[in-house]
């Protein structure tokens, strides 16, 4: 997703959306089947021109779902985990049976709240 993420980057350092366009021709780079993985070689050939590696949300979904598999194997079921803006919700809170409330915020002044519950969002 790496055309997306720089794509979207840049538009809110601008402060400006990227047109249909502009967003259509970097979704043309995106996708696990232009990946061609050699094992043999232990390399990974980008297959799409303008293609690029994002893997920071990767991380970042893996350190959630290891906080949360720690979590529930003390018993703890009812958890809300914020990493670097990933967010991933356990059973909702006793107060709040439809959910977690997560307030979203965007570059461009608008916003939205979000219930979660056995869910996640980045």
């Amino acid at each position: 997703v790496g055309p997306l993420s720089q794509l979207w980057r840049r538009a809110v350092r601008r402060g400006e959306f990227p047109s249909a366009a502009t967003r259509r021709q970097a979704r043309k780079a995106v996708g696990w089947r232009y990946v061609r993985l050699d094992s043999a070689q232990r390399s990974a050939t980008l297959l799409r021109p303008g293609m690029r590696f994002d893997l920071g949300g990767i991380g970042q979904g893996f350190a959630a779902e290891e906080a949360a598999r720690t979590l529930r194997s003390l018993g703890l079921t009812t958890f809300l985990i914020d990493i670097g803006g990933d967010v991933l919700a356990g059973n909702a809170p006793p107060d709040q049976p439809s959910g977690w409330r997560v307030a979203i915020d965007t570059a461009y002044g608008q916003g939205a709240t979000l219930l979660l519950k056995n869910a996640a969002v980045t």
